[in-house]
């Protein structure tokens, strides 16, 4: 029961191909007949003696989303095989997972002071995070509303060549999913904004990064939107889940740690 990732109609499962030099695991669609206790009978998309990651699948496609390579779960990229650096199975059980890492998305040039420009639009957006955490919903809009005036205020000459594309792209998606938000109908509404508006952030931040002396923490957490798993940024290191609040605050991982640009010699 604990491998298939089932999310609508879909169940998939990661499979370990055979052969090669180091283990390569497929995402497979499958059919799932009735659930016998811990496991599920399936009808197809397996055959007997594959071997199935039991613990983990959640993680593989989360690494492969995160790093914008297709997934199971999100397979816009094309092709669905993981190489993956195996440190020991067992029934089937995967351990431990290390997705191979893909080259850093290039950062477009920009000055020190358009990137400073961006911390008052993390600020705001730290605000709406926070709320949502905190299951405070007339927080969370207020916070949108706020987060759509700071991407306003931000000046936009800052930007040149490439960065200001790329910017005025990005601050209409943030400015939009703000929007949204701070109209929303109830917290089921506003987690909704939230989930849009940050996936415009992690894009914010993969571009420019920030400034000051505060660390960022890119969280995940599987289940959030509907199963399809949902990415945000933090200023602490301990989960604070934003798509569930209380009922579920810690669940979820930590990713990455994203250091200022300061604290890199930039």
């Amino acid at each position: 029961t604990s491998a298939p990732l089932i999310t609508g109609t879909r169940a998939v499962v990661y499979v370990r191909l055979p052969g090669g030099d180091e283990p390569v695991f497929e995402g497979r669609e499958i059919e799932l007949g009735p659930r016998a206790g811990r496991y599920y009978v399936v009808k197809s998309g397996l055959n007997e003696g594959e071997q199935v990651v039991t613990n983990g699948a959640f993680k593989i496609d989360s690494e492969l989303q995160i790093l914008a390579r297709p997934s199971m779960m999100s397979p816009e990229g094309g092709g669905t095989a993981a190489h993956i650096h195996d440190h020991g199975t067992e029934s089937g059980r995967v351990s431990k997972e290390k997705v191979e890492k893909t080259p850093d998305r290039k950062k477009p040039s920009v000055s020190a002071e358009a990137v400073e420009a961006l911390s008052f639009v993390y600020d705001r957006y730290f605000d709406v995070q926070m709320a949502l955490a905190n299951d405070d919903f007339d927080g969370a809009k207020e916070g949108f509303l706020k987060l759509a005036g700071a991407v306003g205020t931000v000046d936009m000459k800052l930007f040149e060549g490439d960065a200001h594309s790329e910017w005025m792209t990005l601050a209409e998606r943030i400015s939009g999913a703000s929007k949204d938000g701070s109209a929303a109908a109830n917290i089921a509404a506003a987690r909704d904004a939230f989930f849009h508006t940050s996936n415009a952030i992690n894009e914010l931040h993969q571009s420019f990064g920030h400034t000051g002396e505060q660390e960022y923490f890119l969280t995940f957490c599987p289940m959030a939107h509907n199963n399809q798993g949902a990415h945000w940024l933090q200023t602490v290191d301990t989960v604070y889940n934003s798509f569930y609040g209380e009922s579920m605050l810690r669940c979820g991982e930590i990713k990455e740690k994203l250091a200022p640009l300061a604290s890199k010699g930039e």
